[in-house]
C-alpha cells in the first residue's frame, strides 16, 4: 500500500508451493495506496486508489476509483471512475449486484459499495456513470471517539439481501439488510451485531464461507478467528432471496464447482447440508449466543500483509 500504489497479478498461487512470482499491471502515478479491489465485470476490476503523506495518513480530497481491464493482460486499459473527496479512508470494496439480481438496469450492474473507515458510512459508486452517494450510514458504522487511529466499517460483503461489514474499533461484525437493487438499507431495518471479539484490539477483513461460516482477520495479532452460525440463519436467508425473486438454488457459494467460479455473495441452497448442519450444532457446537452464532475454539492461522494489491486468477 505505501509508498507505491501499484496492482500486481498472482496467477494461480496454489499450484506451486514455491509461490508464484507477481506480475506488475499498473503503478498509479501520484497515489501512494491501493485498498479496496472488486471484480465488476468478467476480467474488470474496480479499485480505490489514495494519496498518502504517511501510513493511515490520507491526503484530502485524494482519493479516486479507478477501473482495471485485464481483457489482454499485456496492455491493461486503466481509466479513472470518479474522484471521491468526501472519502475519508476508503477501504473495503464489494460489488452491489449478481449476475442473477433481477429489476437492475445494465447499466447499473458496475455497481459497487465502498465502505469508509473514517466517517463511518458505506458509499455507492456507479463504476458506468462515476455517480456516487452514501448507501449505508449507521452508528455501528462509527470508529471509537476520540481513537488515535479512528477505524469504523471496514471489510465488507454482500450475502444474500444483506450487508455485513467489520467495525475495526469496536472488533464487531454486523449486519443490515438493504434494497438489492439500490444498495441502501431497506424500510424498517434494524442493525445486527453478530459477534463482539473482546480479546482483540483490532479487526480487519473478513469472509463466508459456503456454511455460513465468518472468518475474521486480526491486522495487528496476526491471526484469524472463526464464527459459525446456525443453520437457521442460512434458512431464512435462503427464504427471503425467494421472496425477493433470486432462487439460490440456482446458484452456489464457495470454492471452484464445474470448472468456474461462483458469486461470492450467493448461497447453494442444499437440504443435506441444512441435515448436516444441524446435526453439528445439535452435537455440541456450542450454546447459542447474541445473533444466532455459536461459540467454537479459535482457530490460529499464519497471515503475511500485503503491501500491494494483487488479483488472483
Amino acid at each position: 500500500m505505501w509508498p507505491r500504489a501499484a496492482l500486481y497479478l498472482l496467477k494461480n498461487p496454489a499450484a506451486s508451493p514455491e509461490g508464484t512470482e507477481p506480475t506488475l499491471l499498473h503503478t498509479f502515478d501520484d497515489y501512494q495506496g491501493l485498498l479496496g479491489i472488486a471484480e465488476i465485470a468478467p476480467d474488470t476490476f474496480a479499485v480505490v486508489a489514495s494519496k498518502f503523506s504517511g501510513m493511515a495518513a490520507v491526503v484530502a480530497n485524494g482519493s479516486a476509483v479507478w477501473e482495471v481491464s485485464l481483457q489482454d493482460v499485456a496492455n491493461p486499459k486503466v481509466r479513472k471512475v470518479t474522484d471521491l473527496p468526501e472519502g475519508g479512508f476508503l477501504n473495503g470494496m464489494v460489488k452491489l449486484h449478481s449476475s442473477g439480481c433481477r429489476n437492475v438496469q445494465p447499466a447499473d450492474r458496475k455497481t459497487v459499495l465502498i465502505s469508509d473507515s473514517f466517517n463511518g458510512a458505506v458509499y455507492k459508486v456507479n463504476t458506468n456513470t462515476g455517480a456516487y452517494e452514501v448507501a449505508v450510514k449507521v452508528p455501528e458504522m462509527d470508529p471509537i471517539e476520540g481513537a488515535a487511529l479512528p477505524f469504523g466499517v471496514n471489510g465488507i460483503k454482500i450475502v444474500g439481501h444483506f450487508l455485513y461489514w467489520a467495525n475495526s474499533d469496536h472488533t464487531s461484525i454486523n449486519r443490515v439488510a438493504i434494497d438489492m437493487a439500490t444498495g441502501v438499507m431497506r424500510q424498517g431495518a434494524k442493525v445486527e451485531t453478530l459477534v463482539t471479539l473482546k480479546d482483540t484490539a483490532f479487526l480487519d477483513e473478513f469472509d463466508i464461507d459456503e456454511d455460513g461460516t465468518i472468518w475474521g482477520r486480526h491486522q495487528r495479532r496476526q491471526h484469524a478467528r472463526r464464527h459459525a452460525p446456525q443453520a437457521r440463519d442460512r434458512r431464512l436467508r435462503d427464504r427471503a432471496r425467494l421472496q425477493d425473486g433470486d432462487d439460490p438454488r440456482r446458484r452456489h457459494l464457495g470454492p471452484l464447482r464445474q470448472g468456474r467460479r461462483q458469486p461470492p455473495h450467493a448461497v447453494h441452497h442444499d437440504r443435506r447440508r441444512e441435515r448436516r448442519a444441524r446435526q453439528r450444532h445439535q452435537d455440541g457446537a456450542g450454546q447459542a449466543r447474541g445473533g444466532g452464532y455459536s461459540g467454537i475454539p479459535e482457530l490460529a492461522v499464519d497471515l503475511t500483509l500485503l503491501s500491494v494489491v494483487t488479483i488472483v486468477l
